[in-house]
């Protein structure tokens, strides 16, 4: 219902304010200084991948875009990142049927069509011990053709010595 007037501890909703769930308002000129402490927000349980379908329309990405920034200000439960490795798109939320929620209002009021499932997981090897080599490469296809012979030893570097080579490309 429309009313003319709200008051400390109502709640409102306000249409064609650029704002965010949990924003406070005061009236203008107000010398009283307020100091407001921000809401709990938990961290979301579960995560989804999301890309748009092939084939989606021309528009498809640029409404991705858009209602993902409005979910995000709408409710601040709901988290979106693209991850750096995978370069995936990624939605956390409170629970399956949050995200659920989610995906099929992209669906019905943005008129995009997604593919979910599962966040990639980035797998990593490392040297565990070490280990002699002795490795003989010949090719021959045509004219001089390549050959070498590589021998050497590998082994795993200590936390500190990782740490200073990754310090040490970083400055170069």
């Amino acid at each position: 219902e429309d009313i003319d007037a709200a008051y400390a501890g109502d709640v409102v909703a306000l249409f064609g304010v650029d704002c965010a769930s949990m924003d406070s308002f005061e009236a203008a000129g107000n010398v009283q200084r307020l100091a407001l402490s921000s809401m709990y927000v938990p961290r979301p349980v579960i995560s989804l991948a999301v890309t748009l379908k092939k084939g989606s329309g021309t528009n498809a990405s640029d409404n991705f875009s858009k209602a993902l920034q409005r979910f995000t200000r709408e409710d601040p439960t709901l988290r979106v990142h693209t991850d750096p490795e995978s370069k995936e798109i990624i939605l956390s939320g409170m629970g399956e049927l949050h995200l659920e929620v989610y995906i099929e209002r992209l669906r019905r009021e943005y008129k995009v069509e997604t593919n979910v499932g599962s966040p990639r997981v980035n797998y990593r090897e490392t040297i565990s011990q070490a280990k002699p080599f002795d490795y003989l490469h010949k090719k021959q296809s045509g004219g001089a053709g390549q050959y070498a012979r590589v021998i050497g030893r590998i082994e795993p570097i200590s936390e500190e010595e990782l740490a200073a080579a990754a310090a040490e490309a970083a400055a170069a």
